[in-house]
């Protein structure tokens, strides 16, 4: 994660942009995660239109939503439902993964997306992790000419959704 980080800040990350299909990465990702929900009980449901095709780096997008689904496996109880949907909005299109957790509070939403913060620390430390996932996520977005946002209130779960341009600017391979 850190190798990851320091690549793209120091400019040394080199994007392979192709022609990527979102909702066939959705289903990839649900797939390869499907045996760690499973363990706990919970299932992971994906929604979307196929063909929602963007310009990007596919393995950069494929990594930001591994890190959005495992943390919603991580952090969802026992017995309940992760839901990935893709789409289109406005000329932007969207991955989003919204889980049934906890949720987290007002007061940290706006800290989530920096390194090493963890809203629930005790929790974290028992489940492993470096902290640095969602600023991951946050910097593929950026790269992309997009943005991730949450949506959460305590006890309702959280929803993260990565928005990115149709056609992403200055974008190169």
């Amino acid at each position: 994660d850190l190798l990851t980080l320091a690549s793209a800040e120091t400019g040394r990350a080199h994007l392979h942009v192709e022609a990527v299909d979102l909702s066939a990465l959705a289903r990839e990702v649900a797939s390869h995660l499907s045996v760690l929900a499973e363990d706990r009980g919970q299932t992971i449901e994906v929604r979307g239109n196929p063909g929602g095709m963007i310009e990007g780096d596919r393995a950069a997008l494929r990594q930001a939503l591994v890190n959005l689904v495992d943390n919603a496996i991580k952090y969802s109880p026992s017995n309940t439902r992760i839901l990935v949907s893709t789409g289109e909005s406005g000329g932007q299109v969207f991955l989003s993964v919204q889980d049934e957790g906890p949720g987290i509070g007002e007061s940290d939403q706006a800290r989530v997306f920096e390194r090493f913060f963890r809203a629930d620390r005790q929790r974290s430390r028992e489940m492993g992790g470096t902290g640095l996932g969602l600023s991951i996520v946050k910097l593929i977005a950026e790269t992309h000419g997009g943005s991730v946002r949450l949506n959460s209130r305590p006890g309702r779960g959280c929803t993260f959704i990565l928005l990115l341009p149709s056609r992403p600017a200055g974008l190169s391979g």
